[in-house]
Formats: structure tokens, sequence, C-alpha cells
């Protein structure tokens, strides 16, 4: 009798664990303002970051949109909280192995890989090609995304990556 117990009992567990829902994806996004550059600034542009992360945690594909910028040179994801500036670990665009940004506005798609996580953070534990890492830092909302141009190389607007 105790073992045909223990044979339902292994039996519904391995059934359970057959229809358990997969992990569901997990959106992440930023809106991007000169508002929240580091110093504030007065921009007319704009634009969108969302991040979707795969079920295995493997890949994040991007979507980064953005209008009213002149000869936007790159984009970035970087590791700092708000109103704190910190390295660049992964490029979006202009750089990186990645396309050219659109220089008046566009969209650029993508998607990150361990391999795309730079060594800019090193320093702050952060190690090149630890996408698992960088993942929990953008979970936290300690990093950002931003767009440099060439009137603003040091950024000209930004957004902090935040849970969606």
């Amino acid at each position: 009798m105790a073992r045909l117990r223990i044979v339902y009992m292994v039996a519904a567990l391995v059934l359970a664990a057959a229809v358990a829902p997969a992990a569901a994806q997990q959106t992440l996004g930023a809106t991007f303002s000169g508002y929240t550059e580091n110093p504030t600034l007065n921009s007319s542009g704009s634009g969108t970051l969302t991040l979707t992360v795969s079920d295995d945690e493997q890949s994040i594909a991007y979507v980064l949109t953005y209008q009213g910028l002149t000869a936007t040179g790159a984009s970035h994801i970087h590791v700092g909280s708000p109103w704190q500036n910190g390295p660049v670990v992964i490029f979006l665009c202009g750089g990186g192995g990645r396309p050219s940004c659109p220089s008046e506005g566009g969209t650029v798609e993508g998607t990150i890989v361990a391999s795309d996580v730079t060594a800019g953070a090193a320093a702050q534990g952060f190690p090149a090609g630890d996408l698992a890492t960088m993942l929990a830092a953008i979970r936290a909302g300690a990093t950002y995304a931003n767009l440099h141009t060439a009137a603003r190389g040091a950024g000209e607007i930004r957004g902090q990556i935040l849970p969606q």
C-alpha cells in the first residue's frame, strides 16, 4: 500500500511539472528625455526603449525608437542609478558591432546576448560577457540608456530602465 502511494505521488509530481506554465517573458523599458540626463538639459528629443527578456534569460530583444535629435551618434545601456553617470555596458546602435543610429530619429531593433556585455563596468563587479549579472542590475533599476549626439556628446536624452 505504501508503495502504491509513492507511485501515485511521483506520478502526480511528474504530471504537475509537465503542465506547469513556462516562465513568462519580462518586459522592461525606458522613456527618454533631456530632463533625465545628468546634468539636466533642455532637448526637443524624446524616445523609448523596450526590452523583452527571453524565457530562458539567454537573450534580450530590444526596440529603440526616438525623434527630435540631430546627428545622433550612439546609444548605449550604462550602469548607473538615476542622476548618476556610469560606464557603457551594452551598445544599442552606433558602435560595438551594432548598426549606425538613424541620424534624425527612427527605430533600431536587435538582440542582446552575453557577448554584447562589455567590460565597461568590470571595476564595479559587472564582468564582460555576464548577461545574468547585467540582467539583475537592469531589473533592479540600476541601469539607464541614453542617446548621444554631435552637439551633446555626453548624452542628450536619457531614461532609467525599469519593469513595465
